[in-house]
Parts: C-alpha cells; structure tokens; sequence
C-alpha cells in the first residue's frame, strides 16, 4: 500500500494512506461487490395528496401566531385528511422550520 502527501498551495501537506484500487485486486481482504442492486437509483416516496397538504397549510397559515394545534385539532385533521396522528404530527414539525 503506498502512502502519500496531499497539500495545499503553501507547501504543507498532511499524509494519508492510498486507498486501494477496487478493480486491480489489491482489496486487502475486503469483500467487493459488483452487485447491480448498488447502483439502482432508490425509488421515489409519494408525498401527500395535494388536498390533504392544502388543508394542514391553510391551518398553518390561519393560525402562523401560534402555529402548533392542540391534540383536539390533530386528532380532526386526522380524520379529516386519513393521515395518522404521528404523520399529522411530523407534517407540522416540518411545516414550521420550512414555512415560518
């Protein structure tokens, strides 16, 4: 394994160990994978439905003064919209750090 000095402009390097070519069989033991399942791309999760995002943003937006529902109104938007208390829960989370 060769080892070599990587620096910046001014001349002072640090020193770091190269790391081995995958396809040239100096793995060191390591167990390498041609697997195609790595190079997949990850598959797409669905966001929520459109009228189901625009009636927890209107909340969100009537309400941007104090922009955290009771356990009264999650449990409404729950039946409402078929989300789960937790999914209702986090959506606001999230709306409150991106929208506000």
């Amino acid at each position: 394994m060769e080892v070599g000095v990587y620096g910046s402009r001014d001349g002072h390097g640090v020193e770091a160990v190269r790391l081995p070519d995958v396809g040239s069989g100096e793995t060191g033991g390591a167990i390498v994978s041609d697997d195609a399942s790595f190079t997949q791309q990850r598959k797409c999760r669905p966001n929520h439905r459109p009228n189901v995002t625009a009636l927890l943003f209107k909340w969100l937006m009537e309400h941007q003064h104090n922009p955290y529902p009771s356990e009264d109104d999650k449990k409404s938007m729950c039946a409402h919209t078929g989300l789960t208390y937790n999914q209702v829960n986090d959506w606001f989370i999230n709306a409150r750090r991106r929208y506000l």
